[in-house]
């Protein structure tokens, strides 16, 4: 028989299992990447827009800095994930935006705000299990295809608009997409140039 102590000892082992799987390297990528204004505007405008999703877009942008290709089928079949993205994220979102119409100093709307965000965190710890189980490293034909950070970012986040925006077969890719990838491009470069002082 299990006692009381070995219940709690358990339990506080899975709180931090679950803690541990919640701060992984996707969502610290998110977190430092997601300060930048520019970041954060092309993410919300392609959102609000074109119904794209501010975690699949951070996580195709991920992905290609890891030198991995977007496979849209495995988020898809995630009825999990999928819960989560289109029906959790946003009724949480939207029960934010209502109560922050009168004022976003509302203690409610700082609760929700922080709800979201506990939210998007676990959306993404499914999306880093999925990276991890079934996404593997680019394979040699892909290499030559998409080898670079550059090439595989334009084609992540234009495969990521094909895959899972509602509009896409309405409306063709938007500029967004493009102008977002030109931006992430340089701002990588110029990443590197500090680090190794090129000039």
């Amino acid at each position: 028989m299990c006692s009381a102590h070995s219940k709690t000892t358990t339990n506080q082992a899975i709180e931090e299992q679950d803690e541990a799987l919640l701060l992984n390297a996707f969502w610290q990528f998110s977190l430092d990447l997601y300060v930048k204004p520019e970041v954060a505007n092309y993410c919300l405008a392609l959102q609000d827009q074109h119904n794209m999703q501010v975690n699949l877009l951070l996580y195709s942008i991920w992905l290609s800095a890891e030198g991995c290709i977007l496979e849209p089928q495995f988020i898809k079949q995630n009825s999990q994930l999928q819960n989560w993205l289109s029906e959790i994220i946003p009724s949480i979102r939207l029960a934010r935006k209502n109560v922050g119409e009168n004022s976003k100093q509302d203690p409610l709307y700082k609760q929700l705000k922080a709800c979201e965000l506990r939210a998007e965190q676990k959306a993404q710890a499914l999306l880093y299990a999925i990276k991890r189980s079934y996404i593997s490293e680019l394979t040699l034909t892909e290499q030559k295809n998409y080898g670079n950070f550059n090439a595989l970012l334009e084609f992540n986040l234009s495969l990521c608009w094909q895959a899972f925006s509602q509009c896409h077969e309405k409306k063709p890719e938007p500029k967004l997409i493009k102008e977002f990838s030109q931006w992430m491009i340089i701002d990588s470069e110029r990443k590197i140039e500090g680090k190794f002082n090129i000039k």
